[in-house]
């Protein structure tokens, strides 16, 4: 399956919003989520996107 990669640049943009899947809270009260999706707008064109953030992490952090 091919996918096009689509290059987009986020100078000057701006950061709409932080979205999370499957958000839980720990004894800290902090928010863990392994999946952050974020909406990013550029202010000139008025273009809005989001982009799925992914990683995971090892016992070092």
């Amino acid at each position: 399956m091919n996918q096009s990669h689509v290059k987009k640049h986020i100078k000057n943009c701006l950061l709409v919003g932080i979205y999370a899947h499957q958000i839980s809270i720990n004894e800290k009260l902090e928010l863990i989520s392994s999946e952050f999706v974020i909406n990013l707008k550029n202010p000139v064109t008025s273009e809005s996107w989001y982009w799925r953030l992914e990683w995971s992490e090892d016992a070092k952090g």
